[in-house]
């Protein structure tokens, strides 16, 4: 029973370590990537302002028409970034509370091992009824 116990207890306690090892490197990872993500839709959106005020400094040659329909097209492209963004972050962090609360659970299961009950305690090992014996 104690062995089964043990294994058990380093079982859950492997498993432990495994999803904190997890949610570490999982958020580093997900705020690198999420810097990596914010920085180049700046680049982006730079680029796409370079871009606009190119086409406005060329002077007033075309209609105000083609100019409006490119500005509509880049606030609708840097819209869905924006949109694609925080949904990917909405799931990040779904996906983090997910493993918090994993981490939570098999901390509880190993506090159950670790807490003696009261049958344990008054329980005499099997060795010492053996030695009053004699």
């Amino acid at each position: 029973m104690r062995k089964e116990n043990d294994a058990i207890k380093k079982r859950l306690n492997s498993q432990i370590q495994d999803l904190r090892r997890q949610v570490v490197t999982k958020q580093a990872f997900d705020k690198s990537e999420l810097m990596n993500e914010i920085s180049r839709t700046k680049k982006e959106l730079a680029f796409a302002n370079k871009k606009l005020h190119h086409k406005r400094s060329e002077g007033a040659v075309g209609s105000g028409h083609g100019k409006e329909g490119a500005d509509l097209d880049d606030i609708h492209n840097s819209i869905k970034l924006i949109e694609t963004i925080n949904i990917e972050k909405k799931h990040l962090q779904d996906e983090n509370e997910d493993l918090k609360s994993k981490i939570s659970e098999l901390m509880n299961d190993r506090s159950q091992f670790y807490q003696p009950s009261e049958s344990a305690v008054q329980m005499e090992p099997i060795g010492a009824a053996q030695n009053d014996q004699r």
